[in-house]
């Protein structure tokens, strides 16, 4: 192990404590390792460790070392490791830098010039400042280019990133691969799905808990107050929600022509992520008798909401009550809205997605890559985590409804 760059890592982490409590407090949650294999000789999290190569924690100044050690903070405490899902990674990775290192920036923080955003134009960086990650990458247009000269920030090419608010040339601070890992070694796909989402959740309460000591002591943590209250609460527009759950569950087909342009300068031609991506998704109703005619009829609307937002779709309509009702494919070949509207069931309540996501993948062959489960909430969750994301749209929230996995979101009309 590098003596110098463990002090130094050390000094910093005390710094962060003392001059910026919050990041210092969360900073205290990811162990710094060194690892000189980093695909990006920079630095690293996997929402455990704090990888870092020691050449480059010694070339910075502790200034920029500082900012440094906050992106990784950042990454984990907003969750963009969790949230990424399916979605085209470099696209994802260099929209999560360019969000965070704006953020940073606002902060009043230093980073290495020549990172993502940090020689920005003002007009691009206040449009990048309103945007979450998820917002980011429905914009942003990535290539990657050659870019000399920056080797405080890392080694290799760098990427031009164009959003509305014009273009701009940098690099990725640190090495993202290392997000796979979530800290889970050798573990199988199943046992990695749940440690992640422990760990996702352990870190919502790191977040809080760094909060309430931060303000216990009579400091206060400006616009990031607003943003912590954002994560806990979960205040996006549901529909926003629900857009960004379901586009996180698509993987992205490719296509030969027109090809990648991140590759083109070096005169390699690779496949480009095609736009027309189809999800396929289970949306369970919840047809009990304590589900009004108003609130079946927000159901079908719903899911002709999703038939709208995707090109290709694959919906296994499922109406359940105590007990699975009807399974309906709806596709744009098979779209019969006439026949879901005969509701069946209407008898007592009970959720059992582990059932549903079973019938439809053994009895359907179906290969549903989530679940929205549309409820008033007035009832039990039967079985387990089913193994796959789970969306809850509760139409009449209740303290009493509280499921082990999924994602609890209020609908509103």
């Amino acid at each position: 192990m590098d003596e110098e760059a463990r002090r130094k890592m050390t000094r910093a982490r005390s710094q962060l404590i003392m001059q910026r409590p919050w990041f210092g407090y969360l900073s205290c949650y990811l162990e710094p390792r060194e690892d000189k294999n980093l695909s990006i000789p920079t630095m690293g999290t996997d929402g455990r460790y704090l990888y870092y190569c020691p050449d480059f924690v010694k070339d910075l100044s502790m200034e920029h070392l500082l900012g440094c050690i906050c992106h990784e903070i950042a990454h984990v405490a907003f969750g963009d490791l969790w949230r990424r899902g399916g979605r085209d990674q470099l696209r994802w990775n260099v929209g999560a830098d360019c969000v965070r290192n704006t953020l940073l920036l606002d902060e009043g923080f230093r980073l290495p010039s020549g990172l993502l955003m940090v020689d920005a134009a003002p007009d691009q960086r206040d449009e990048v400042r309103k945007l979450s990650v998820e917002e980011m990458y429905e914009r942003v247009e990535v290539t990657e280019v050659p870019i000399a000269g920056l080797a405080e920030a890392g080694e290799g090419g760098g990427y031009e990133v164009e959003t509305r608010g014009g273009k701009t040339r940098g690099k990725q601070l640190d090495d993202h691969d290392v997000w796979d890992k979530a800290g889970d070694g050798d573990k199988s796909e199943f046992d990695k799905s749940k440690a992640r989402k422990e760990l996702e959740q352990r870190w919502r309460e790191y977040v809080s808990r760094a909060r309430q000591i931060v303000k216990s002591q009579g400091k206060g943590m400006g616009s990031l107050d607003e943003m912590v209250d954002e994560l806990l609460e979960a205040r996006l527009d549901w529909r926003q929600f629900l857009r960004n759950f379901l586009l996180s569950t698509i993987i992205s087909d490719y296509q030969i022509c027109p090809p990648s342009k991140r590759h083109l300068w070096r005169g390699v031609y690779l496949p480009s992520v095609k736009r027309e991506e189809e999800v396929e998704v289970i949306f369970a109703a919840d047809t009990s008798g304590s589900m009004g005619t108003e609130e079946l009829r927000d159901a079908i609307s719903e899911v002709v909401g999703i038939t709208t937002q995707f090109a290709g779709y694959r919906i296994w309509y499922v109406e359940v009550d105590w007990n699975i009702q009807r399974i309906t494919e709806l596709t744009p070949y098979t779209y019969n809205l006439d026949e879901i509207k005969k509701v069946r069931g209407r008898g007592g309540t009970r959720f059992p997605v582990q059932r549903i996501v079973s019938e439809v993948q053994n009895e359907h062959n179906g290969n549903p890559s989530a679940v929205i489960y549309f409820t008033d909430s007035f009832g039990d969750v039967e079985g387990g985590d089913p193994g796959l994301p789970v969306f809850w749209l509760v139409c009449q929230p209740s303290d009493r409804f509280r499921p082990s996995f999924g994602t609890v979101v209020k609908y509103e009309r």
